[in-house]
């Protein structure tokens, strides 16, 4: 099994995805980030960003083979650093 649902929360139909077994099969997880950076969507884009957890491992990953930028997004009460704020 690849990824499966676990429910985490009290309220109906949340998930989390656990992709753990990705990480565990370099093989599949090199596979996975080197067809990500074929899609054009990552190649046109001005940086890779990825949140809290797991989006720092893909997101890294993946900027390494888009030769882009890294930038974390996350809560900013987990940061120690200066930060930029957006809103979307």
């Amino acid at each position: 099994m690849l990824s499966k649902n676990i429910k985490l929360y009290q309220q109906e139909y949340i998930f989390f995805e656990d992709l753990t077994p990705i990480l565990r099969n370099p093989d599949l997880f090199n596979k996975l980030i080197n067809d990500m950076s074929k899609e054009s969507f990552f190649k046109d884009s001005e940086c890779a960003v990825g949140t809290d957890a797991r989006g720092f491992t893909y997101a890294t990953s993946l900027a390494l083979l888009i030769s882009k930028p890294f930038v974390l997004a996350r809560n900013p009460e987990k940061s120690k650093v200066d930060l930029i704020e957006e809103s979307y």
